[in-house]
């Protein structure tokens, strides 16, 4: 009797064993058939994916080939316009492939095409002979201006002493008070319309008149007087004598004597007593 049991608990034992068996190997299939699903699913993404990238990868080209087309028609259409241009200007293929080789800029290197780096050199050099030409230029033309200033400074120095000198000969003269034998009454008329009357003994030198006549702040140095009615005329010359009375010069009373400025440049030689 217990031994039938034990046989029938050792047979239920070895079904619960079968079972389990059955069961994982049910649960690794099921795992599997999962695993498969998976892979499938990921292949058919893959598929996805590739298609989609065929599909870009052919509008690219189709793209690529419609811009190739645009570049063909630009360069077609360039082409009639240079063949246009050197059939109105009538530069042949030679000349006009000349032009654009020494005209066209090289991007490149910044050098126009048929210049060489020695030429650039060359230019560059004479650039600065130039440069330093027109310095040297500048620097004589103020060296120049600077010497004509000190000239014209040192000229008005020199015309206002000499006018001081004739105003102190003016004051230390005596003029004669009254009209009378020997006495001579002159006018003075200036270029601006101005006169002046002055008395003057017959018997002094004519410089008495040069003096009197470019005493003025506005005189010259040099000065020249002449009298229409009289047709006399006298520059102060450095030769001028000064032993030459106004009785000499036959000037008389009521004369009416023209006072003339002369500039350095004026060259009057001629003097009429």
């Amino acid at each position: 009797m217990d031994e039938h049991v034990e046989e029938e608990q050792e047979d239920a034992e070895e079904q619960e064993e079968e079972q389990d068996v059955v069961e994982e190997r049910d649960g690794n299939t099921d795992e599997h058939v999962e695993e498969e699903q998976e892979d499938a699913e990921e292949q058919e993404e893959e598929q996805d994916v590739v298609e989609e990238r065929d599909g870009n990868t052919d509008e690219h080209v189709e793209e690529e080939q419609e811009d190739a087309e645009e570049r063909d028609e630009g360069v077609a259409d360039r082409n009639r316009g240079n063949r246009n241009v050197e059939e109105e200007s009538g530069m042949g293929d030679d000349q006009h492939l000349q032009h654009y080789a020494t005209d066209t800029p090289n991007i490149f290197f910044g050098i126009p095409r048929g210049e060489t780096l020695e030429q650039r050199r060359d230019l560059a050099r004479r650039q600065d002979e130039e440069f330093e030409a027109s310095l040297r230029n500048d620097r004589e033309r103020d060296r120049q201006r600077e010497e004509r200033f000190r000239h014209l400074a040192a000229k008005e120095e020199n015309r206002k002493e000499v006018i001081r000198q004739r105003q102190a000969a003016v004051a230390a003269r005596l003029e004669p008070s009254t009209e009378g034998e020997g006495v001579l009454t002159l006018r003075l008329k200036y270029g601006n319309g101005t006169t002046s009357t002055c008395r003057f003994r017959s018997d002094e030198s004519v410089l008495t008149l040069f003096n009197v006549a470019g005493s003025r702040e506005d005189a010259t140095i040099s000065l020249r007087l002449h009298s229409i009615s009289n047709n006399w005329s006298c520059q102060n010359m450095p030769r001028l004598s000064p032993d030459i009375t106004l009785s000499d010069t036959g000037l008389t009373g009521g004369t009416v004597v023209n006072v003339v400025w002369l500039e350095d440049d004026e060259n009057e030689r001629n003097t009429e007593i």
